[in-house]
């Protein structure tokens, strides 16, 4: 199980979420629950997921995945002053990319109480 788990939470770990969350809702003017529901769905996936990983892989490529996003952010995401008020683009992508990572680990954690208990 874990061979297969391994490659699936690399992929869905490393994607530039907090980037692809701010893009979507910046540029395409997405807004409402779909986003919403969408990261909710995205957090429980990898937190399952996550739950077979060591901490410092999740909070090692999870810091990396920010960093991808800070720098995506840089490229795509114009620094519109009036949609980012008060704190600007690149500190709300870092805050987007740390409650992520505090969901994950929070998921992470429910997720080993509740499948992985020791009889």
């Amino acid at each position: 199980m874990k061979k297969i788990v391994q490659p699936l939470w690399f992929i869905f770990t490393v994607m530039p979420t907090a980037f692809l969350f701010h893009f979507l809702e910046y540029e395409k003017h997405i807004a409402g629950i779909i986003p919403l529901i969408g990261c909710a769905l995205y957090i429980l996936c990898v937190s399952f997921l996550a739950s077979f990983m060591k901490i410092r892989w999740v909070l090692l490529l999870n810091i990396f995945s920010a960093l991808i996003s800070f720098i995506l952010a840089q490229y795509f995401i114009t620094d519109d002053g009036g949609w980012f008020k008060p704190f600007g683009r690149d500190t709300v992508i870092w805050i987007t990319a740390a409650v992520s990572l505090i969901l994950q680990l929070i998921g992470r954690q429910c997720c080993k109480e509740l499948f992985f208990q020791k009889a």
